[in-house]
């Protein structure tokens, strides 16, 4: 009966090893899965956009239901920027059709003598239209030539910015200043514009995004006509300090002008809205599996404890010190462990490659990721084994003899 009773505790044992050796495994996918995909939001958060989303005040002034003609919209534009400009608080400002990571589209076909694009997508550029004092409100370095000022008025020639993404792509230099390109509308005449700068490349529809080639225009030249516009501007203290001061400005300018207000901050953190989630719903269940791998192997550990009281016992009253004791389980600990893990690693390789679609600078094998996450579920594992392990170290040889 008692070799019996012996076999059925190895049984269990033997059983239970397997499945705490599969839940160390599997947790570790988990843990692997979240640390990419926490990493992932820490660079998003942390990557240089190409400019400074840092007190930046968007104001979104809308004039259809005042009713103006476009020359009309252009003069009350140009006087509402003229006055943001001069309002205490406002260290810089400027007007632009889009702001960058708004969610807003603006591309066209271009062409450059030289250039062969290789299919209809490699000939495209991503266009803004903006006032001078743009890129100084966003702190975009400009790298060569100069920004739009008063010599682009609308019968000069007409002008353009260009980022560095598009210098090289189709000039094939870093500075193609007097270079010129050609916009080919969907309809109407072909638009020649000459180069007169070059900016560092920004993000301009999201974080994630590889660098786009991007194009300028003055809104001196295209008109500061039309409904809507995006007033820009950096301010000395916090940015929505200066809502209500803009508020009375506009409603002074037209009591109908519609108008709303975010922060450029603001809205590059409403951009990273499906990658916070994903990592908050990742690092959740990261957490649950690293508690549950911990109880797993708590309770293995425990239970081989206790039904090895007896053998402890004498190994401790032949002279086994109790830091030997201590080893011998927690060197069970490491085995379980280092079972799990190496079983894990194989798992996540093979299934992290299902987040490569939401993951940004990083791969979904990232070896840092990896070492990590083993490392975070070793210490757990020792963490879960040192209570049976320590209860092993202090048991009583005598008292034990004495039941056996």
């Amino acid at each position: 009966m008692a070799g019996r009773e012996v076999a059925d505790r190895r049984g269990r044992f033997a059983v239970g090893k397997l499945l705490v050796i599969g839940q160390i495994a599997m947790s570790l996918s988990v843990v692997v899965g979240a640390g990419l995909l926490i990493g992932t939001l820490t660079r998003l958060y942390t990557l240089d956009p190409g400019f400074n989303r840092s007190g930046v005040l968007v104001v979104s002034v809308n004039t259809r239901n005042v009713g103006y003609s476009q020359e009309q919209s252009s003069v009350t534009n140009q006087e509402l920027l003229a006055r943001m400009r001069a309002l205490p608080g406002v260290r810089l400002a400027s007007a632009s059709r889009l702001t960058p990571i708004s969610g807003s589209l603006w591309y066209n076909d271009v062409e450059v003598d030289g250039f062969s694009p290789t299919d209809k997508q490699d000939a495209l550029v991503w266009l803004n239209t903006m006032s001078e004092g743009y890129f100084a409100t966003l702190e975009t370095p400009l790298l060569a030539g100069r920004d739009f000022d008063s010599r682009d008025a609308p019968g000069s020639v007409q002008v353009a910015v260009i980022n560095q993404t598009m210098a090289r792509k189709f000039f094939g230099e870093p500075q193609p200043l007097g270079k010129q390109f050609r916009i080919v509308p969907v309809s109407g005449d072909v638009e020649t514009y000459e180069v007169i700068g070059v900016v560092a490349d920004t993000k301009y529809e999201s974080l994630e995004e590889t660098a786009l080639p991007i194009a300028y225009f003055p809104l001196s030249q295209t008109g500061f006509a039309g409904s809507s516009l995006l007033f820009l501007l950096r301010t000395e203290g916090p940015p929505t300090a200066l809502v209500t001061a803009v508020t009375r400005l506009i409603e002074g300018v037209h009591p109908r002008i519609s108008v709303r207000f975010a922060t450029l901050e603001g809205m590059v953190a409403a951009s990273l809205a499906r990658p916070r989630v994903l990592a908050a719903l990742s690092g959740f269940f990261g957490a649950v599996a690293l508690l549950l791998a911990m109880i797993g192997l708590y309770g293995t550990l425990s239970y081989r404890v206790t039904s090895r009281r007896n053998e402890i016992g004498v190994r401790l009253a032949l002279g086994a010190t109790r830091t030997r004791v201590l080893g011998m389980v927690l060197g069970e600990v490491g085995r379980l462990a280092s079972a799990g893990i190496a079983v894990g690693i194989i798992i996540a390789l093979a299934s992290t490659r299902v987040l490569s679609a939401f993951l940004f600078g990083v791969t979904a094998t990232d070896p840092v990721t990896l070492v990590s996450s083993s490392v975070v579920l070793a210490a757990v594992a020792v963490a879960a084994g040192a209570l049976p392990a320590w209860r092993a170290a202090r048991l009583d040889p005598m008292e034990e003899l004495r039941e056996q």
